[in-house]
């Protein structure tokens, strides 16, 4: 969960610096740095869906192209609501995978958050779903440069720092699980004094 939330802020600080930064932001990973201020769906984003079901609907990171967070503060709801068709939701959802069979992990994370996409373009927002596949052992899928590019419209430095920064942030944590699980196997095999 640690290592799933430090890349979900890795990608929040590369959308700071993007052409989405200082927009509406939700993120579901972690403490929330700046101006964020939810962590579950408002009201307002999805009027018509139950607020059980709506607050299971949690992607790693929704950010609403074109609103900022100040604005959302001091309109009411129906005057966001009227305006849909002006802004783009971009939901970002990272998950960690076999770094040999990344591409599964694309499959499954693209189901994971379906019906929510489906939800938003039904109550009429526009809506891009991106999902970013990291390896265990710190692989990057090699669409996540476009992905950073396309979407986020970093330059080149930008976007090979960020991937650097998510790779050995990656291998640094696999490096710790592996001498936790070794210290844990030579503290049961060790006889206790006797």
């Amino acid at each position: 969960i640690k290592r799933h939330n430090n890349a979900v802020q890795l990608l929040h600080k590369a959308i700071q610096a993007s052409n989405l930064g200082g927009c509406y932001t939700l993120m579901d990973a972690g403490h929330l740095p700046g101006e964020l201020m939810h962590t579950r769906l408002p009201k307002w984003l999805l009027p018509d869906v139950e607020d059980t079901a709506r607050k299971q609907l949690r992607p790693d990171l929704l950010l609403i192209e074109g609103l900022t967070q100040r604005r959302t503060n001091n309109s009411p709801d129906n005057k966001r609501l009227r305006y849909k068709s002006r802004y783009t939701i971009h939901l970002f959802e990272v998950g960690y995978g076999n770094d040999t069979r990344l591409q599964d992990k694309v499959h499954t994370k693209m189901e994971q958050h379906k019906r929510l996409e489906e939800l938003l373009k039904k109550a009429g927002w526009k809506v891009n779903y991106v999902t970013i596949p990291l390896g265990t052992t710190g692989g990057i899928h090699s669409t996540l440069t476009k992905t950073l590019q396309r979407t986020l419209k970093l330059n080149k430095t930008r976007t090979d720092r960020t991937c650097n920064r998510l790779h050995n942030m990656t291998v640094h944590t696999a490096h710790a699980l592996i001498r936790k699980r070794r210290q844990l196997e030579y503290h049961s095999c060790t006889p206790g004094p006797g």
